[in-house]
């Protein structure tokens, strides 16, 4: 490769790379945790509405034991 067509110092490609990922992994893991919050509202809002044996999905025992744990862990800390 012509010097001519070298970004930054030779022999420090991977550095470069790697600096750039740190960034793209925060926006990733903020994305991740959108994401998440989006999903429990939405299997929160069906679990209200869906009815099971005569009596809410949301009421039962297991779906709020299953539900807590989710939420909790995409809660912001305190």
């Amino acid at each position: 490769m012509p010097a001519e067509n070298l970004v930054g110092e030779e022999g420090n490609g991977f550095r470069y790379i790697l600096a750039g990922m740190n960034a793209e992994r925060i926006l990733i893991a903020a994305e991740c945790v959108g994401d998440a919050k989006w999903f429990i509202a939405k299997a929160s809002a069906y679990a209200k509405e869906r009815e099971l044996f005569g009596a809410r999905l949301g009421r039962t025992r297991a779906c709020s034991f299953r539900s807590r744990g989710p939420m909790r862990r995409c809660a912001p800390p305190n």
